[in-house]
């Protein structure tokens, strides 16, 4: 069995220029196979990937609180209706006046270009404590950025 993967690999290795064309050949006449493949593929994995949060959701506190303000703060500048604070004590109406007012001057042609940072990350705070969950959302921590710049981003 070893052997035989080494003989596969050495195989590949020096006909790597002819593997790959021969793959694209095999993709391109078999399109409509393949993107059914692909297509069955993202059902199994969105199934996996929604009880894997779930699961997150139930056993990590920071997660689902996290989650729980990121959604938050989404639905009202959504809806831009009026809310009241909620059990966090977080003024959703000042963070929503602040973001409108900073808001990027191409934000109404491309929204979707744009998405809301959080300057020091979620993840660096304690959100069990209420202090902590204030200042992780208050407007000095929350800022308009690119959407593949914010993404590029890392917990650090």
């Amino acid at each position: 069995m070893n052997r035989r993967t080494n003989s596969n690999k050495l195989y590949y290795a020096k006909n790597k220029l002819k593997e790959n064309k021969r793959c694209r050949n095999y993709y391109h006449m078999n399109l409509e196979s393949q993107r059914e493949r692909c297509r069955l593929e993202k059902k199994v994995n969105r199934k996996h990937y929604s009880k894997y949060m779930q699961k997150k959701r139930t056993t990590d506190d920071n997660f689902r609180i996290a989650t729980y303000l990121r959604r938050k703060i989404l639905q009202v500048l959504k809806s831009q209706t009026i809310h009241k604070k909620d059990k966090y004590g977080i003024n959703y109406n000042k963070i929503v006046d602040y973001l409108n007012k900073t808001k990027p001057k191409d934000y109404i042609l491309n929204p979707k270009k744009y998405s809301i940072d959080h300057i020091k990350p979620l993840s660096k705070f304690n959100l069990k404590d209420i202090k902590e969950i204030k200042k992780a959302n208050s407007i000095q921590n929350l800022r308009w950025l690119e959407l593949n710049k914010n993404l590029g981003r890392r917990d650090y």
